[in-house]
């Protein structure tokens, strides 16, 4: 069976509030995990609209009159309708018996003077259930109510009379199914549900794909339904070779989105033939509001569909990766924009085991036209991802590990990458993301035992770029003491690899009892805890580095046990954390550590990479990918325990800075160090360089990982905005006496004032460029409070003096007030505004570099 999953997204949604766009985005991904993961399998289609007849390609608009503005009968607007030209015919198809169908009708009022002349019908399984006489411009709304007896499909004709097509513009409005079973529903609002066949995954079975016998398999599911989500575990069994796929699943109910993990398992008692070429996710996807494959078209100047019936082109919307760990490198997680033509697959994925290193980010927005689906991806290791457009029309996305190819053995057990999507309706993909970025703040960001959302620290750095390996206790303890001197509001001390008896990277791997093995005792007379004691005896958290997946040539713990390394007997490069014995003693070492040293945050750094597991697979070719899964899976346990054993433990994700930011590594840590480019910017105090890579890298993370940071160099205004995203890490050696703290404690003090913001909606306002000669701005908006911050940014060599911004969220009908910050910590002035002038809104900066800060508020 053809594999097919048709999305049909209605495109009135923009003029939906907040609250209403995310209820309705809500139901239609509901709406789309039963068509992906349906609760029974069955062959019958979903609902949908076809277009029958039209006067030309695109004439008739879903959610719209025919040319493209909102539909008027009479007096009225209507944002539900259907606009056509005669002759026209829609079929709609339902999904249950229909009893009865009313709604508004009539030739739209912008026909009035003119020679229209039409008659509207309801047909249902060959017979006239309703027919109008010939209407001419009235500026008359009529009133629609057709007994439907049950039909679950029938079709909205409007025909012209003898005078010909000319103005024959009609509106069918409010159209209203009412189900045998008592339930309803809007007619326009199905153009929001999917369509499928097959099932949204695919493999290679013994070389045959999965497609051509997935649907003999067995196939069931059940529910288990939350406060907050729907659990939804769905399975297909292999009656011949006892193969299990189950998809565990999370149906979204409070913010929109469908989140699922497929296992593979063998249940009998022999090897499975060989799996490949596994796409955790390989949906196909229509991005027309409407399927107008069959439709016939009366103007004689059209006689085959051109690409205006299909819609514009989709357009692909990804980041690359970092490449920090090499240089410094403006280009970090800078947008690629691909717009996809046909037989012209966008394929892309990392080179190696970081999942977001190098071209490549595992977050990614397909844009088609009347909606689109935010795309997050879960595999801390290397994974693959495809976009296609067919001749048909239809957009395949698929994404799985870029190699695989083995079998199971009996009992044996496998996991895919992790998968999130979020289908949104309407042509604004920036509110797409944000319904995005909602459901990653609810439902994946890490949270604090009470519930509540982990926040990026108020860090200082310290010796991080300043001592490094000659750093000392007494250093250490001098950064310390300046935080408290200067009362600044900055919540966490950072002790960075230096604390390895060696140095970094050469310490690297000293992880063997007792714990103080590991330490330069020299340096660290009191030992790691020592240190991070006296930190917290001035109220302030310990942030601790470690490195437990790579260990450095001569490390105690390689010597001690080089059959825990990849490839085994290694005397140095990666620890495998998917042998059951070296995950428990790594996992017990950790946890002591962060208990008996007192750690608040396990700051983790250096992942592994695939070369020792390439070397161990050439002995197995038909067990390829395995190693690699394992390493995966043991990495997850390693966090998972550490976070259970220890309450309210923050993890600091890096990897050569933010190489191994994915879904999975974002439900469990934060990156405070998203490129190590804050490495060559610290080392050459290039405070510009650093201030425009932290913009670029907010404005494009923030669209999908709610929280992350870099090095912040500079105290001034420009640089400590650029560098403030939720929380701080502060770079500044500030110990001396001529050190300008006291500018310090207000841009710390502006930080933690503005930081309920970034729980909000975020939107870019110019967006996005690395250039030294333009402007960055970007906003963070809280509907449900109606207030929010604008930060505006001229960079050094930017001859414009001033811009207009066009705020999003904003009510034209309400007043703000806004308070405004140049390029200093106090407040220049406060204004009263209407929305209509916020939304266009004129922001002027005299100094290169410069920024400005706008705080704004609804006033009720």
């Amino acid at each position: 069976m053809k594999k097919h999953i048709l999305l049909l997204w209605t495109v009135i949604i923009m003029t939906l509030s907040s609250a209403a766009f995310a209820s309705q985005a809500v139901e239609l991904n509901k709406k789309a995990a039963d068509m992906l993961f349906p609760k029974e399998k069955s062959d019958a289609p979903g609902q949908m609209l076809t277009i029958l007849e039209d006067f030309s390609p695109g004439c008739t608009k879903i959610g719209m009159h025919c040319q493209g503005r909102y539909a008027r009968l009479g007096e009225r607007e209507f944002k539900r309708a259907i606009g056509v030209n005669s002759p026209s015919r829609v079929r709609v198809s339902l999904s249950k018996p229909c009893a009865r169908l009313t709604g508004k009708y009539g030739l739209d009022s912008g026909v009035m003077g003119t020679i229209a002349s039409v008659e509207f019908a309801v047909e249902a399984g060959g017979k006239q259930l309703m027919k109008t006489p010939v209407i001419k411009p009235d500026n008359v709304c009529y009133d629609l109510d057709v007994d439907l007896g049950g039909a679950k499909e029938f079709d909205l004709v409007v025909t012209m009379a003898d005078d010909g097509p000319s103005f024959d513009q009609g509106d069918w409005c409010d159209l209203y199914a009412e189900y045998t079973d008592g339930t309803g529903e809007y007619i326009n609002d199905i153009c929001s549900e999917p369509r499928t066949e097959g099932v949204p995954f695919s493999f290679r079975y013994n070389g045959v794909p999965s497609e051509e016998f997935i649907n003999r398999w067995e196939y069931s599911a059940s529910d288990r339904v939350q406060s907050d989500r729907v659990l939804r575990t769905a399975v297909w069994k292999d009656p011949e070779t006892k193969l299990e796929i189950k998809a565990v699943v999370n149906i979204y109910t409070l913010s929109p989105g469908i989140d699922w993990t497929f296992y593979a398992a063998n249940k009998g008692g022999a090897d499975t033939p060989v799996i490949s070429d596994l796409k955790a996710m390989d949906v196909a996807l229509s991005y027309s509001s409407c399927d107008r494959s069959a439709t016939k078209y009366a103007n004689p100047a059209y006689h085959e569909p051109d690409s205006y019936s299909k819609g514009v082109l989709p357009v692909l919307y990804r980041l690359r990766g970092t490449e920090g760990a090499q240089h410094f490198n403006q280009d970090d997680f800078m947008p690629v924009t691909d717009v996809l033509e046909e037989n012209k697959p966008v394929t892309f994925g990392p080179i190696d085991a970081y999942s977001s290193h190098g071209a490549a980010f595992p977050f990614y927005t397909l844009a088609c036209n009347g909606g689109g689906v935010v795309t997050g991806l879960g595999w801390t290791g290397q994974w693959q991802a495809s976009c296609s457009l067919a001749p048909d029309g239809s957009v395949r996305s698929s994404a799985g590990m870029k190699t695989i190819n083995t079998v199971l053995r009996p009992g044996e057990e496998i996991r895919t990458p992790r998968v999130l999507l979020c289908f949104y309706s309407g042509s604004d993909k920036d509110r797409g993301c944000n319904l995005f970025r909602q459901t990653m703040l609810r439902y994946v960001c890490p949270k604090n035992p009470d519930g509540s959302l982990q926040l990026p620290p108020m860090a200082h750095m310290t010796s991080c770029q300043h001592q490094d390996n000659s750093t000392t206790a007494e250093i250490e303890k001098q950064y310390i003491d300046t935080i408290g001197t200067h009362s600044l509001a900055l919540d966490t001390y950072w002790l960075d690899a230096w604390w390895h008896k060696g140095g970094f990277p050469a310490g690297l791997g000293n992880y063997v009892y007792p714990l103080e093995t590991a330490v330069d005792m020299d340096r660290f007379p009191e030992g790691v805890g020592g240190i991070g004691a006296y930190a917290k005896e001035r109220g302030l958290k310990f942030l601790c580095w470690f490195a437990p997946e790579t260990l450095s040539a001569g490390s105690k713990l390689a010597a001690a046990h080089p059959e825990w390394m990849l490839p085994k007997g290694a005397a140095s490069g990666n620890f495998n954390l998917g042998d059951p014995e070296a995950l428990k003693y790594i996992t017990e070492f950790m946890d002591r550590c962060i208990k008996e040293w007192g750690i608040d945050i396990w700051r983790t750094d250096i992942g592994y990479t695939l070369g020792g597991i390439k070397k161990m697979e050439q002995e197995t070719p038909d067990r390829v990918g395995i190693l690699e899964i394992r390493q995966v899976e043991g990495l997850y346990k390693l966090w998972d325990a550490l976070l259970k054993n220890n309450p309210g433990l923050m993890i600091d994700n890096c990897c050569g800075g933010g190489a191994r930011i994915d879904l999975e590594t974002s439900s469990r840590s934060i990156s405070l160090w998203r490129t190590d480019c804050g490495v060559w910017a610290g080392g050459s105090r290039n405070l510009k360089g650093m201030a425009m890579l932290n913009q670029d890298n907010n404005i494009c993370l923030d669209q999908y990982v709610p929280f992350s940071q870099c090095a912040t160099l500079g105290n001034g205004p420009y640089y400590m905005r650029s560098g403030f995203n939720g929380g701080m890490t502060m770079d500044d050696d500030n110990r001396a006496p001529e050190y300008d703290n006291k500018t310090l404690k207000a841009g710390i003090d502006e930080a933690v004032r503005i930081r309920k913001y970034w729980t909000g909606d975020f939107y870019p306002l110019i967006f996005m460029s690395n250039s030294f000669k333009d402007w960055c701005a970007y906003q963070f908006d809280r509907p449900e409070e109606g207030d929010g911050v604008i930060l505006v940014f001229r960079r050094d060599e930017s001859p414009i003096l001033s811009v207009e911004l066009e705020p999003k969220g904003i009510d034209p009908k309400a007043s703000y007030r806004l308070d405004i910050y140049g390029e200093s910590y106090k407040k220049a002035k406060t204004v009263t505004v209407k929305g209509k002038a916020l939304i266009k809104y004129p922001v002027a900066i005299k100094e290169a570099p410069g920024s400005a800060l706008i705080e704004y508020k609804k006033i009720k």
